[in-house]
């Protein structure tokens, strides 16, 4: 490991030779790389198809969050049609907003025996395994001190918008 590497973060030796980023940091025991160009295609691709499906409801491409909010406001989540897109695209498109809008990175980790799709930033003790908040979501108590009704499929990653937000802010200061 480099000395620069630090844990959340892409030093800057990989940063400049992404053939060469697959790292392990012991401090949060996973290994953690750049997304390669198909990794990265398939983010478009996945939140292209995701307006696609719900085309009654036109987006442009970077409010794909905007859209899945609104499709569990409509009830789509129970939807055995719609279900599985979101549970898909719900992590990609929070990855996606938290990108765009906070200066997050896109990462892959390898937390066991398989890559997946991640958002790391220096105010976080580490990557975000953007997939895992559908079974441990990070809920924030001043947006969900009365939810009694279980999340529907993808709507973990959609619902912990808020509590990485305010990890970042509260951590960047």
């Amino acid at each position: 490991m480099h000395r620069s590497c630090r844990p959340g973060r892409i030093c800057e030796n990989h940063r400049r030779q992404p053939s060469d980023c697959t790292r392990h940091h012991a401090s949060f025991g996973m290994k953690t790389r750049q997304l390669t160009p198909f990794e990265l295609r398939y983010i478009a691709t996945t939140l292209a198809g995701l307006r696609e499906h719900f085309d009654v409801w036109p987006t442009e491409a970077g409010n794909e969050l905007h859209l899945i909010d609104f499709a569990y406001y409509e009830g789509c989540g129970r939807q055995e049609r719609s279900s599985e897109t979101l549970r898909i695209a719900a992590p990609l498109a929070l990855g996606s907003h938290l990108v765009a809008m906070h200066g997050c990175e896109w990462c892959m980790i390898m937390p066991a025996t398989k890559w997946r799709y991640a958002v790391t930033h220096a105010a976080l003790d580490a990557p975000i395994d953007l997939y895992d908040l559908d079974d441990s979501p990070l809920l924030d108590p001043d947006e969900h001190d009365d939810d009694t009704e279980p999340l529907e499929p993808g709507e973990g990653a959609h619902e912990s918008l808020y509590a990485i937000v305010r990890k970042l802010t509260q951590n960047a200061r």
